[in-house]
């Protein structure tokens, strides 16, 4: 059970990874990306635009030829998401930041550098595939765990929670909603993410399907213990801000990357 994310990004902060036998040619960024589309907001007391960050790293394989400590890198991006995992984190950076202050840790697959200064609102495609469970036929929403290698461990879990919107494209009565356990590959735009009681770290997200495909069924599925959260997007204060704020933007820009910890003399 997998999720992709495309999205456009900004990269920040380059570092080379801490930890021991990580090979030659990984990069750890600090990646930044919106959460919706500039009118796609669920509520009129929420802003558009809401921000989201992640730890990420990504294999070099000469996509970025120079990449520089001051630069922000624009592209578009293909990655894996995942709950923060502490120790993961620190095993790769260190304790130079605080890794509850992300909402997600996880891998860029795929990147193309874009041709632009700023970073601009789309909210990103999700592309999820699994089981789906806890399934409510009557409001087309169910759940699917996923479970896949990020960040160096392969425990990497963040539960989707999927629904099929009232779009022209489905018949409002006969929507193809899955059974229980019934598996299928899903995409849509990211709806909506719901952080941990006690940190920044993403609990869930949401995901509005778009297509749908069915794919026969799985056995039984262990319940999930990432159902907790609090209902909230991450904005401003969900998480670290971009450091550098781009020329007269048309779209909000983040601002302030992740505090480097300072060690008491």
């Amino acid at each position: 059970m997998s999720a992709l994310t495309v999205a456009i990004a900004c990269l920040q902060n380059p570092r080379t990874p801490q930890a021991k036998g990580v090979a030659p040619g990984w990069i750890v960024f600090d990646m930044f990306l919106y959460l919706r589309d500039k009118s796609s907001a669920s509520s009129t007391d929420e802003p558009d635009c809401q921000l989201a960050t992640a730890l990420v790293r990504y294999y070099n394989r000469g996509d970025l030829s120079v990449v520089k400590q001051d630069e922000d890198i624009y592209c578009m991006v293909v990655c894996t998401l995942a709950r923060p995992q502490p120790s993961q984190i620190a095993a790769y950076v260190g304790d130079e930041v605080d890794a509850q202050e992300y909402n997600f840790m996880g891998d860029i697959v795929y990147l193309a550098p874009l041709p632009i200064t700023e970073l601009p609102c789309y909210a990103p495609y999700v592309i999820v595939s699994g089981a789906a469970t806890n399934v409510n036929r009557a409001e087309a929403r169910w759940h699917t765990p996923i479970s896949q290698y990020a960040f160096n461990t392969k425990d990497a879990a963040l539960q989707v929670h999927a629904r099929l919107p009232d779009l022209p494209r489905w018949n409002k009565e006969k929507k193809p909603v899955p059974s229980d356990l019934s598996l299928y590959a899903g995409a849509g735009k990211l709806a909506d993410v719901v952080t941990a009681k006690d940190s920044q770290a993403a609990a869930h997200i949401g995901v509005d399907i778009e297509n749908i495909a069915f794919l026969g069924r799985a056995q039984q599925i262990a319940p999930s213990d990432h159902e907790s959260g609090t209902p909230s997007t991450p904005n401003g204060k969900r998480g670290p801000k971009i450091m550098k704020r781009p020329s007269t933007p048309s779209t909000p820009t983040p601002s302030q990357p992740p505090s480097k910890k300072t060690k008491s003399s």
